[in-house]
């Protein structure tokens, strides 16, 4: 999986690299916000790259209504759900950040 980002990275020239962060419904981070905190160090160290985590909360579902409003046909949705819930992680940290760089 490291290469696999560490590929997008380059291949992008990213300077940063955003993670969700999954945590309980309750907020608290539980055993999945551990494993995607390992991953993330060993990203950072391998990349030289940044790492920052948004938290990831209801992206899907929310992923699921704009797909459900554009009618998107339920097998279609099950195909784009998780790229779409990727980038509602990413408008979030964004906009958590005052905007684009």
């Amino acid at each position: 999986d490291i290469a696999a980002v560490l590929d997008i990275a380059r291949r992008y020239e990213a300077g940063l690299i955003v993670m969700g962060l999954p945590a309980r419904l309750d907020g608290s981070p539980g055993e999945m916000a551990a494993k995607a905190l390992s991953f993330g160090k060993r990203l950072a160290r391998v990349s030289g790259l940044p790492v920052d985590y948004m938290d990831e909360a209801l992206s899907s579902a929310e992923a699921e209504e704009v797909l459900i409003a554009a009618d998107v046909s339920r097998a279609k949705r099950k195909e784009v759900v998780d790229k779409l819930a990727a980038a509602v992680i990413l408008r979030r940290w964004l906009d958590q950040q005052g905007g684009a760089p």
